[in-house]
């Protein structure tokens, strides 16, 4: 099992990746940030990875964290989704199940607000993140790196690049005057 660190919308998750195959390729990627998507009480954000369904299900466990082929993307299930006809998740499309994560289900409550644009980061869980927390600002390159980060995430994403200010425009339209986004 792998330690993981999730922050999802400004929710902070601890999870693990199992040591499959297929969790060690998603493992190798991190870390990335990107923006997610909810489809009932599920986030799904997009990966770089294209593998095939090794273990498909359609019904998951609340906590889980599963790979989905069609987008490709990383689903977490905090609860039932559109296809549910009860407490549990069911996925939209067969998915393998890659790890889980401490879920709290009332924590998807501040998520559900903001349908798409939400924000992710997925992390190696193995301590303090750099260029972030109190002394972010001083450290040197704190800022660059952020930057770095941001378009590399754009790059992971596999899209256009988005704006994610809700503030200025629709989430999925791209952004000519942010600076990540701008050609």
């Amino acid at each position: 099992m792998k330690p993981v660190r999730l922050v999802v919308g400004g929710i902070e998750l601890n999870a693990v990746l199992d040591d499959g195959p297929l969790a060690e390729r998603i493992w190798q990627q991190l870390p990335f940030e990107t923006f997610g998507e909810s489809w009932g009480m599920e986030v799904y954000f997009p990966v770089r990875l294209r593998a095939d369904n090794t273990a498909p299900v359609e019904r998951v466990n609340v906590g889980d964290i599963a790979y989905w082929p069609d987008g490709p993307d990383l689903c977490l299930f905090f609860g039932p989704t559109p296809k549910s006809t009860d407490a549990a998740p069911v996925v939209a499309s067969p998915v393998t199940v890659v790890g889980s994560f401490e879920c709290d289900p009332a924590q998807f409550e501040r998520l559900e607000r903001q349908r798409r644009g939400i924000p992710v980061r997925a992390l190696r869980n193995a301590g303090p993140e750099p260029g972030r927390g109190p002394t972010a600002a001083k450290q040197p390159g704190a800022v660059a790196q952020l930057g770095e980060r941001q378009n590399r995430t754009l790059e992971v994403a596999g899209s256009t690049p988005v704006c994610s200010n809700p503030q200025s425009r629709e989430p999925e339209e791209p952004c000519s005057s942010c600076p990540s986004t701008s050609s």
